[in-house]
């Protein structure tokens, strides 16, 4: 049996057409991620944070910051309430994860700066009323 080389593959049109389909597919599931999230993001932000979980978080108020997404993810952790958004909480993660990862190209497009801030500053802000949701049934089942 003789082994092909890769580049003799291709030249027969029908892998490339599979890995177009396949580039194809995988730029429309990213394209859906992000729009998923960021809707998630934005509904959220509707909601405010009661001053409550707000102090018992230490978080300032009004503003949270992007850089409290990790402190407040643990405190939902620590919650160890069986919540309906833990789906959504595992996609906002790793939206945040990947705004992080490529906040680091901002410098090629400064402008792009503010927008990685405001969307991570979302994300954390979701994750913050995820924990006031979960306090709040912990303070009724008491």
């Amino acid at each position: 049996m003789v082994r092909k080389q890769p580049w003799e593959a291709l030249r027969g049109g029908v892998p490339v057409i599979a890995l177009l389909i396949l580039a194809i597919s995988v730029a429309a599931l990213v394209q859906f991620f992000v729009s998923y999230c960021r809707s998630l993001v934005s509904v959220y932000a509707k909601v405010e944070i009661s001053p409550e979980a707000m102090e018992t978080a230490g978080l300032p108020a009004g503003h949270v910051d992007a850089g409290e997404f990790s402190r407040l993810m643990g405190l939902v952790r620590q919650c160890r309430v069986v919540a309906d958004d833990s789906t959504e909480l595992g996609a906002v993660r790793l939206y945040y994860a990947v705004l992080t990862a490529l906040e680091k190209f901002c410098l090629l497009l400064p402008a792009s700066c503010s927008w990685f801030d405001r969307e991570r500053s979302g994300c954390a802000h979701m994750v913050g009323v995820a924990l006031d949701r979960r306090m709040a049934f912990l303070r009724q089942s008491a």
